[in-house]
């Protein structure tokens, strides 16, 4: 049977792996996002209404990205006594709150609109080749 203080150590490693995980993910993560953005953004590329909604998720998922991960990072190695970035002001709160939420909401719906255009497209050639054989 494990004592409190091996409990709480072993507790301490993960919560530190998590966090430094975190980090990782933000790293990756806007790598991997600004990547994307720089491939879409090529003048080829930029003419299709899908890639400008690429971007627009690539950003909502940088800001995602910072908003939650960089959070557990900050409380688990940086603050002294495990506060969030949002304990440290008011205006934080409101800030980072807003900004991770919209994040993900408007990434998904900027998602959406990319299969809504696409579905739609499939119909208009569906519908171009039925005329043509009648």
């Amino acid at each position: 049977m494990l004592n409190t203080s091996d409990h709480s150590h072993s507790h301490h490693i993960v919560i530190r792996c998590l966090s430094i995980y975190a980090l990782i993910l933000v790293i990756v993560g806007t790598l991997g996002n600004l990547l994307t953005i720089i491939i879409l953004c090529r003048r080829n590329l930029r003419r299709y209404v899908t890639m400008r909604y690429l971007i627009a998720v690539s950003i909502c998922d940088i800001i995602s990205l910072y908003g939650w991960n960089l959070n557990n990072f900050y409380k688990f190695t940086i603050s002294s006594n495990n506060n969030n970035l949002e304990e440290l002001s008011l205006a934080h709160c409101r800030i980072m709150s807003y900004l991770t939420f919209v994040g993900l909401q408007l990434s998904s719906w900027c998602l959406t609109a990319v299969s809504i255009g696409k579905f739609c497209l499939i119909l208009l050639k569906i519908n171009e080749n039925c005329q043509k054989e009648f």
